[in-house]
């Protein structure tokens, strides 16, 4: 089950709410070691209607400062909880950027990532 978020202030003065969230490292083993991704929220200012949740794009770009920097309508900022992160690597969230942990992330997103190949109408997909 998903554990719910603890919100605080984030550090630094930044007017967001900040957390950690815990993932698996490896999502070939999800009851395996876990990381923190941090998450940031702005939280709507009117009758709240759902989230809205802003990508940094990458790789390597962090996103926890999002919600502040995306120029909204009011309309959408008024209804909506805007949601920012740091991807795993970047910014606040683990791996902390070592060499050690830079080699087992590039390992498990090769382990990971869509092999693919093509001929006539098929095509086929694996990871490794």
């Amino acid at each position: 089950m998903p554990e719910t978020p603890q919100w605080q202030p984030c550090p630094d003065g930044v007017p967001l709410e900040c957390t950690s969230v815990q993932v698996p490292l490896d999502y070939q083993h999800p009851d395996g070691a876990k990381i923190g991704i941090e998450v940031s929220r702005h939280k709507a200012t009117g009758r709240r209607r759902g989230v809205l949740l802003m990508n940094p794009g990458g790789p390597g770009a962090p996103g926890i400062l999002m919600p502040l920097q995306v120029a909204l309508p009011k309309s959408v900022t008024d209804e909506y909880d805007l949601i920012g992160f740091d991807p795993r690597g970047t910014g606040h969230s683990a791996p902390d950027g070592s060499i050690a942990d830079a080699v087992t992330e590039a390992k498990m997103i090769a382990r990971s990532t869509p092999r693919c190949t093509r001929s006539a109408r098929i095509v086929r997909c694996w990871t490794a």
